[in-house]
């Protein structure tokens, strides 16, 4: 009784799965097959029943089916994945795990499980194919989860971020943003969250290095069938350059006003300039015994000759600098050129600064006179900031393509609230200094293809300014190129 009731319930589950369920001889003729079997086939049971399993196989995987009779009928079991070729003419994978079972007396019989996993298998490929591509793709991916913690990281973010994607994974993603783009990070998760609208912003990342670079970013969230977010997908595009290409722009129209006004401004300003100073060198000459006038006259002719200064810097910024006029020219011989001017301004500053260059000369396209103008007001604010007892240092070197020269000083450093406006027109930490000397360093600089940074040295004391200009020669290479 208890043997017919297992009997049935085991034919109950057998008719009720949804995965094939069969029995064949060991020449692989079907004996059985449960109703899921005719379903996959679409071929009733009686029309298979008595045919070898071969049939269905393609001929080209057929030997491999003989391999599996006598694997089975050597060990009692096996398993792996079958290509069949049903009657319909569709082709199919199927997921099998078959076992031998005998009774004594009787002819031994396998007993097969299997299910279709073609669907599977093609889902498998299209995201292989998708990963690849992703991997290929040349703007940043990552997927987080609905917390914001890493779980996907393509090539592209690790050159973007100098980070492998194990360094990073399950770290939160605000983590990597600079301190003004978290707010603007969790503004965008929670609207992409709340809403199905892709979110734009340009944020501010933090290379592994340490440096900054700016992307434009892109954020959709990831929502499961009944609509409810469970990750996000970030695309990421460096936008560092077109930045700053946009930063020069700006600065060269923010210039050619200057330019402007300096023109109208310069017959306007300097002639009334050179009758005050005209005026006061009389009155030194005349009322230089007369008691206390003395001090109000060195007050009026420091305030002329600051006005003056001012002037001639902004005349100096708002003129053009033809390329049509560079040609090759030493960058030793433009420091030493700048240190023979300041000598003369500041005597004793060659005593100050200490030049390292190597014995071949550094040969730049430019003009040698403001490459000169240059060097020697870095020089110049650096022996202003450091202590008379130190030295200032102008190291000079090659660096592939470009040359490097970097001036550093022992003094108190660059205050931090003046460093990320540090050559912008009239900002300045030097009393009495006009403003102007940093912004047209990186006009001359811009204007030969160079560029220049200040930042304050690790480990300080002092500040320490690098130029960086192409070698001549290399920025017609990088043309034809």
């Amino acid at each position: 009784m208890k043997l017919r009731e297992s009997e049935a319930k085991y034919r109950e589950l057998v008719d009720h799965s949804s995965d094939l369920i069969c029995t064949h001889d060991l020449e692989g003729r079907l004996l059985s097959l449960n109703p899921a079997a005719e379903k996959m086939m679409k071929v009733p049971a009686e029309n298979l029943i008595g045919r070898k399993l071969e049939e269905i196989i393609l001929p080209r995987y057929r030997e491999n089916f003989r391999e599996y009779l006598e694997t089975i009928a050597s060990t009692g079991s096996a398993e792996g994945i079958m290509r069949v070729k049903l009657p319909d003419g569709r082709e199919r994978f199927w997921e099998y795990r078959n076992t031998l079972h005998g009774v004594e007396g009787d002819e031994p019989v396998v007993f097969g499980y299997a299910r279709d996993i073609t669907e599977q298998k093609r889902y498998r490929k299209e995201r292989d194919l998708l990963a690849a591509a992703m991997e290929h793709l040349n703007e940043g991916i990552l997927c987080t989860d609905f917390q914001g913690r890493v779980i996907y990281w393509n090539a592209e973010m690790e050159r973007l971020t100098g980070y492998k994607r194990m360094e990073l994974t399950e770290d939160d993603l605000r983590e990597l943003v600079d301190e003004e783009g978290v707010p603007v990070l969790h503004r965008m998760l929670f609207l992409a969250r709340v809403s199905e609208v892709s979110q734009r912003e340009r944020i501010v990342l933090v290379r592994k290095d340490g440096t900054p670079r700016t992307y434009d970013a892109m954020i959709n969230s990831l929502r499961n069938r009944f609509g409810k977010t469970y990750a996000f997908v970030c695309t990421l595009r460096d936008v560092s350059k077109e930045v700053e290409l946009a930063a020069k722009l700006n600065r060269s129209r923010e210039l050619e006003t200057i330019g402007m006004i300096a023109g109208g401004m310069a017959h306007e300003v300097r002639n009334p300039l050179f009758a005050i100073t005209t005026l006061l060198a009389a009155a030194e000459k005349n009322f230089a015994d007369t008691e206390g006038l003395k001090e109000y006259l060195d007050m009026i002719k420091e305030q002329a000759e600051h006005l003056s200064s001012m002037m001639e810097d902004v005349l100096t910024l708002g003129r053009p600098i033809l390329v049509e006029e560079f040609e090759p020219c030493s960058l030793q011989e433009a420091v030493s050129d700048a240190l023979t001017v300041l000598g003369q301004s500041r005597p004793g500053a060659g005593n100050s600064v200490v030049v390292e260059a190597p014995s071949s000369p550094l040969v730049v396209s430019g003009q040698l006179e403001k490459l000169s103008e240059v060097i020697m007001n870095i020089v110049d604010n650096a022996l202003h900031f450091s202590p008379p007892e130190k030295k200032v240092t102008v190291k000079m070197r090659r660096e592939g393509d470009s040359a490097v020269v970097e001036v550093l000083d022992e003094g108190p450093g660059i205050p931090e609230d003046l460093l990320p406006d540090l050559f912008t027109s009239f900002r300045s930490a030097r009393q009495g200094g006009t403003g102007l000397g940093l912004a047209i360093v990186l006009k001359i600089l811009e204007t030969h293809g160079g560029a220049v940074t200040g930042a304050n040295r690790k480990p300080g004391p002092g500040a320490i300014f690098t130029v960086v200009l192409p070698l001549h020669g290399a920025q017609e290479k990088e043309t034809t190129s």
